[in-house]
């Protein structure tokens, strides 16, 4: 068993367990009971034997007292000592490596703003999975103890208006993510071309009815819809058809991810350069080429190429597939992961990357002309506004 010795000194160094600064505390506290007892005895003159007449008496009961009394003090500036060091123990060493403990979401690069780490992964992660979104702003404020407030700014293409969310990552979880953050594409937008579990083909009579639909709109209004193609195509198809109708806008291109078509296929880029927007030098261009597009028109046209686009999807992936906490986080659904990621980028370097269909907007003539080529598989209306000006 610990000597008392050894358990004051760890009392003294802030190192005792609750069970030891106990035994230490409660013997502090007798021995102040006790010397005030003492004292209280001494003054009075009723210690057995005392002479209060006797001056030899008073005055040993004097220095009796004095010495008392500088014990007294000495225990408690000890006491106060000890308390001042357990309290900035407490806010300057063990709180500090509590927060540390868990995901910090500023933790990373930063750019001529402060930190630029939580706005780059969540642009990535918005990239891939959210079409027709961008992300303006993300940006996290420690509280401590592991907890930050999260605050998102996405821009909705179609509904022309800034989305916002706000959050609190606790100890590593986003609160409410699965509630207001995710923005994923349409269940079945692409039928069966999108690579569901079960197959949902879209019959030749129903396209039609989309198109009935279409042609009993006015035809200058806007429309979003998701079209598949009959096959999969490399990524210079999608450059043909976007030059042949620029009447349209192109929200983003959907990307096979997997053989056998499963839910992995729900990925894609943002194809303009509208995306990830980064001060200079944030994210290392040799670590991860073409991260952002938005300075990668490569040809005369200022047009972005097909190795461009498949650079970027693959840098994408490779990012995320290293952002491991972020996707804790943030992304607890649908088997997102970093092996989920991996998994995609192995398969895209094995068979290539390849487009199965796109988010478009446009005028209801306009996404009538393109939804009726021959390369065309199904065709899926979104949302409709009246205006490419209106507002939802």
């Amino acid at each position: 068993m610990m000597n008392f010795k050894t358990i004051f000194e760890k009392y003294k160094d802030g190192t005792a367990t609750g069970e030891e600064r106990k035994i230490i505390e409660d013997e502090l506290e007798k021995n102040e009971l006790i010397n005030e007892y003492l004292s209280e005895q001494i003054l009075s003159g009723s210690l057995q034997g005392a002479e209060p007449d006797n001056e030899n008496y008073q005055s040993e009961a004097a220095r009796v007292k004095k010495n008392v009394q500088r014990k007294l003090l000495k225990v408690i500036a000890i006491s106060v000592a000890l308390a001042l060091v357990l309290t900035l123990s407490i806010n300057y060493v063990v709180l500090p490596l509590y927060d540390k403990a868990f995901y910090n979401p500023n933790e990373g690069y930063t750019d001529q703003w402060g930190s630029a780490q939580f706005f780059v992964d969540v642009s990535a992660f918005t990239e891939l999975h959210f079409p027709g979104y961008i992300t303006n702003s993300a940006k996290a404020e420690s509280l401590g103890m592991g907890k930050y407030n999260i605050y998102i700014s996405q821009y909705d293409f179609f509904g022309n208006k800034q989305e916002q969310y706000q959050d609190m990552i606790i100890r590593g979880k986003a609160q409410n993510a699965q509630y207001s953050f995710y923005r994923f594409p349409v269940a079945n937008g692409f039928y069966e071309r999108a690579g569901a579990s079960y197959q949902y083909r879209q019959e030749q009579e129903e396209k039609e009815q989309v198109f009935n639909e279409l042609r009993d709109i006015p035809l200058t209004s806007w429309v979003n819809a998701y079209i598949s193609f009959k096959e999969d195509m490399p990524l210079t198809f999608f450059n043909d058809i976007k030059k042949e109708n620029e009447g349209l806008n192109f929200a983003w291109v959907a990307i096979r991810a997997e053989a056998g078509y499963g839910y992995m296929g729900m990925v894609g880029i943002e194809p303009t350069g509208s995306g990830i927007v980064l001060e200079p030098d944030t994210v290392p261009e040799d670590d991860f080429p073409d991260f952002e597009l938005a300075n990668s028109r490569s040809d005369e046209n200022h047009d972005i190429s097909a190795e461009t686009l498949e650079t970027h999807f693959k840098t994408l992936l490779k990012y995320l597939s290293g952002r491991g906490e972020f996707l804790a986080a943030m992304s607890n659904v649908n088997g997102i992961s970093t092996e989920y990621y991996k998994q995609i980028l192995d398969y895209v370097n094995e068979n290539g990357v390849k487009t199965y269909g796109v988010v478009v907007r446009g005028s209801a003539a306009d996404i009538l002309n393109f939804a009726g080529k021959e390369f065309v598989n199904s065709i899926m209306i979104d949302n409709v506004k009246t205006s490419v000006y209106s507002k939802q």
